[in-house]
């Protein structure tokens, strides 16, 4: 369970993603609550 966790914790703010112009999904959503 802890590695499921570590590995969740690194493809959601570690790993970029090309759908995302190469941006974490943290990052996407980091953005999207500056804006509101």
């Amino acid at each position: 369970r802890l590695e499921l966790n570590r590995f969740i914790n690194f493809y959601n703010t570690v790993k970029p993603h090309k759908s995302l112009n190469n941006a974490t999904p943290y990052e996407i959503l980091s953005h999207y609550f500056e804006l509101t």
